[in-house]
């Protein structure tokens, strides 16, 4: 995949065969389809005329929605090609997002715009309006709500919006940077989110107030997912890792980093492992050892 550089977002079919690549401030301005088994790029759709920013998966793997920096959501049908949506955006798309159901996208863009298009026809359904920057969207597991990540003003702000009356249920404040992930629990009825500032947040959607802040990365978290039981937290950042969270003790789980294959591999009780071994072991992010027990990493 390193023919396509800075790639910011990546997100697998709900059928688990392939794998779509969008850009972000890229330059070939293309979304690209992966076999997930064997790496092999098998698209490249062409269109838009500026960076890719935000890529998306129908409920049935059967269609994908893209962004840009050109203003435009595009519906791309891998057996009949593209169809646009809508370029009512007069700004950089930086979200476009399925409803659970498949018969709706919504997108978000810079100049302040929610916009909600029906996928037969590309109509616009509803449009919801924030004072400044949407940098994330997400649908509750029902498809009746949408939620929105913007600045508004000098806040930071979480705004749910009722898809279906047409207007504002809450707005949740907390984050003190750009809020750039958010994800709904389909298990559980909570809200969490990852912002420019590093943290995690809880939220309980009903009564609108935050549960819990971890502060779990040193740069921004771009982006945050609930695992489909519910029961942990993903999240990455510019630093380089991913931090998995228990969902409702809010702990540490896990630090997973590419040149860090065995953090936190506790090898105390592996018998015959030199201390050269255990030393290599221990820089690739193992704890433990036969002889001692050296602080966590």
């Amino acid at each position: 995949m390193s023919s396509h550089p800075s790639v910011n977002q990546r997100r697998a079919s709900s059928l688990g065969k392939l794998h779509l690549v969008g850009q972000n401030m890229c330059y070939d301005q293309t979304v690209r389809l992966w076999d997930a088994q064997t790496g092999a790029c098998t698209h490249i759709l062409q269109g838009h005329t500026a960076a890719v920013s935000s890529v998306d998966w129908s409920v049935d793997g059967s269609f994908l929605a893209s962004g840009s920096n050109d203003g435009s959501v595009r519906l791309w049908d891998m057996q009949e090609g593209a169809r646009r949506v809508g370029s009512v955006h007069t700004g950089p798309v930086n979200a476009a997002v399925w409803s659970p159901d498949g018969t709706l996208v919504a997108s978000g863009s810079e100049e302040g715009l929610v916009l909600v298009w029906r996928a037969t026809d590309g109509s616009l359904l509803r449009r919801f309006a924030h004072a400044g920057y949407v940098s994330a969207l997400c649908w509750s597991p029902n498809g009746e709500k949408l939620v929105s990540g913007a600045a508004d003003g000098e806040k930071r702000v979480l705004s749910i919006w009722d898809v279906q009356q047409g207007g504002l249920v809450r707005r949740l404040e907390g984050h003190r940077g750009f809020i750039m992930g958010i994800d709904w629990s389909r298990a559980y009825d909570l809200l969490v989110s990852a912002g420019a500032d590093g943290t995690v947040r809880w939220w309980d959607p009903q009564q609108g107030v935050s549960l819990a802040t971890v502060q779990a990365h040193d740069a921004w978290a771009r982006a945050v997912q609930v695992s489909p039981d519910g029961k942990t937290v993903a999240s990455c950042g510019e630093d380089g890792v991913i931090q998995l969270l228990e969902m409702y003790s809010h702990q540490h789980l896990a630090t997973l980093r590419a040149d860090r294959p065995y953090e936190r591999l506790d090898i105390s009780g592996v018998k015959g492992l030199t201390d050269a071994q255990q030393g290599a072991l221990r820089a690739l992010g193992a704890t433990g050892s036969e002889n001692a027990t050296p602080p966590l990493l």
